[in-house]
């Protein structure tokens, strides 16, 4: 079965670097929350001027407080754990019950070929990524 995992784990690898998929490593949300609030602080003490100045500040803070920013490919090549590459291949599959294929080669060559099935397999990757990086 590892065979069949790294040759899932190359197709999604492939398409994420070919549409250059990047995921936060850390605190996304906790940015956004940094400029929603800086942008309203500066809108309500100054008006228009105000919303571009908490728009600039706030940005900046929240750059400086998310942390890297890392392809996705990347994540899954080498931040990865063995089980988290399992564990992600079974979403994968699990996701992909409805297609006919006979093996997990198989279904990654499915993957490359069809520009639906990458969607999905991205929304996948991307989503159990986030849910995995604590660094």
């Amino acid at each position: 079965m590892p065979v069949n995992r790294d040759v899932l784990m190359d197709a999604l690898a492939t398409v994420a670097r070919s549409r250059n998929v990047m995921v936060t490593a850390q605190q996304s949300a906790k940015a956004g929350v940094i400029a929603g609030t800086s942008v309203l602080v500066g809108t309500l003490f100054g008006g228009p001027v105000g919303l571009v100045l908490g728009g600039i500040v706030g940005t900046t803070l929240a750059y400086k407080s998310t942390g890297p920013v890392k392809p996705l490919w990347q994540v899954l090549n080498e931040d990865f754990s063995d089980y988290q590459k399992e564990q992600l291949m079974q979403k994968v599959a699990e996701a992909f019950r409805g297609v006919e294929f006979t093996d997990i080669a198989m279904l990654a060559t499915l993957i490359i070929r069809t520009s639906s099935l990458q969607d999905t397999a991205m929304r996948i990757a991307l989503d159990y990524a986030r849910s995995q990086i604590t660094m």
